[in-house]
């Protein structure tokens, strides 16, 4: 008993003898640093995708058998047109299967419905290939352009015949060399 009031003792006298906490005077509040706004992304800028040394080409002519296509209404007139993707790849018959070179020449164009035709893609893709894809929150398509060294994304906008307009929107160069670190 003697061990506890000691102990007890010791430990008022300790505890007496710290200084006691403070809380520190209020003061001003320190104005809050303004976060710097985030650098505007660059304006997308019209580019050609036509090359003059490719010339236009239609799906399904003797040597364009490779084609894709979607339709849908593009220019807002009511009337659907269709978005035609096609490329030389050679259509071997007796094994049912295109036979890929290393590269090939590729043609996108908008179809109206009496014909007309408006390419916006017309070029050579190496070891690659291209897609379209439909965009579905406002009129106008994207061209997807992949290739082992980048991949490239387009927005075409349509108006009507001879009237359309592509914007590159990505332009990623790509490694397909990655290695492990551990040497696995």
């Amino acid at each position: 008993m003697r061990g506890f009031v000691l102990l007890l003792g010791l430990l008022l006298l300790v505890g007496c003898n710290q200084p006691a906490a403070t809380t520190p005077a209020p003061g001003p509040v320190p104005e809050p640093v303004p976060t710097p706004a985030p650098a505007p992304a660059p304006a997308a800028q019209a580019v050609n995708l036509i090359d003059p040394n490719y010339p236009p080409a239609v799906a399904g002519a003797p040597g364009w058998e490779y084609h894709k296509s979607l339709s849908a209404d593009l220019d807002g007139d009511g009337t659907a047109e269709k978005v035609s993707i096609t490329n030389n790849a050679y259509w071997d018959a007796q094994r049912q299967e295109f036979g890929w070179d290393d590269g090939h020449s590729w043609h996108v164009y908008v179809q109206e419905p009496d014909g007309a035709k408006t390419y916006v893609f017309s070029g050579w893709v190496q070891l690659g290939q291209l897609d379209v894809i439909l965009d579905e929150a406002k009129p106008g398509f994207y061209i997807v352009n992949s290739r082992p060294g980048s991949l490239g994304v387009y927005r075409v906008t349509y108006s009507g015949p001879a009237r359309a307009e592509a914007v590159q929107l990505l332009n990623i160069p790509l490694s397909q060399s990655a290695t492990f670190e551990n040497g696995r």
